[in-house]
């Protein structure tokens, strides 16, 4: 029977076929040059009578199949990306091979036990890919190379972000004041103020977007670093201690240093509600 999971490809909740019901709809899906478009829509209303959710992509359906997917994950519930994989795409938590084989054994049991047997069979088998067609451009396996590059990435990646944020700030602020006619010469105060609190905003929240996982915490321990050399440089401009025999000059009273440790705070804010917004369900358009 048809049973709602998450689909990594559409972000949301998705209900998936079982291999019976899959049988029913994939002859449907095959292709004919003489009659592409009707036989896709048979496919599309198949699917509808099934799960009762009305698709409009035919090729999504293909990955709207239970046996592509592991077992939920036992610290965020979400589906493993395939039956053997081991390392949760949302969380992170990993899994050793025979405890995901395991529960994945009764996972299937649980959607149709009266094939118990053949489940058993079907994945004590070699792993499976889908059928997709290569325009779908989907194979259900995760890229741990991606993930492991995009990790490599977060600190230049972030640091990058952080110094070409100040380019769009000075046009805006020079088109404002200056550009405008308002104020003659333009003034730089307001830009080395506010440079420091939009930098680091960018530096934490480009962070936690160019992260493949654990955003959250990628944002935390990025606004926390900026946050611990802003106060530790601030206090050491107060209390006139000398680094390496030169004094730390807090430069209009320390505000760039305290808007510095606004923005981290600001980004850190900002990753978390991207997070946030990223794991509740849209309305499927």
């Amino acid at each position: 029977m048809a049973r709602t999971l998450y689909c990594w490809r559409c972000k949301m909740d998705i209900p998936m076929l079982d291999e019976r019901e899959w049988e029913e709809v994939r002859p449907l899906l095959r292709i004919r040059p003489d009659d592409v478009g009707a036989r896709r829509q048979s496919a599309l209303d198949r699917y509808h009578a099934i799960t009762g959710f009305r698709e409009t992509e035919p090729n999504a359906i293909f990955h709207h199949r239970i046996r592509l997917y592991g077992p939920p994950c036992e610290a965020c519930e979400k589906p493993l990306r395939t039956p053997n994989a081991t390392w949760c795409a949302v969380c992170g938590a990993h899994t050793d091979k025979a405890t995901v084989l395991r529960r994945h054994r009764q996972f299937m049991f649980g959607i149709d036990k009266g094939r118990s047997g053949q489940v058993d069979a079907e994945w004590l088998g070699p792993p499976l890919e889908t059928e997709c067609p290569a325009e779908h451009g989907h194979v259900n396996r995760p890229n741990v190379a991606h993930s492991s590059a995009r990790w490599l990435i977060v600190l230049p990646g972030a640091i990058a972000a952080g110094i070409a944020s100040l380019i769009p700030l000075h046009l805006v602020l020079y088109q404002t004041l200056t550009g405008s006619g308002l104020i003659e010469p333009y003034p730089e105060l307001p830009e080395r103020i506010l440079g420091p609190l939009v930098a680091t905003a960018t530096f934490v929240w480009a962070g936690a977007k160019i992260a493949p996982s654990h955003k959250g915490k990628t944002a935390l321990t990025l606004s926390g670093l900026v946050v611990l050399l802003g106060c530790t440089a601030l206090g050491l401009g107060l209390a006139q201690t000398p680094i390496f025999g030169q004094l730390i000059q807090l430069k209009y009273r320390g505000l760039i240093l305290i808007g510095a440790v606004a923005g981290a705070v600001l980004g850190f804010a900002l990753a978390l509600h991207d997070e946030s917004s990223s794991k509740s369900i849209p309305d499927r358009p």
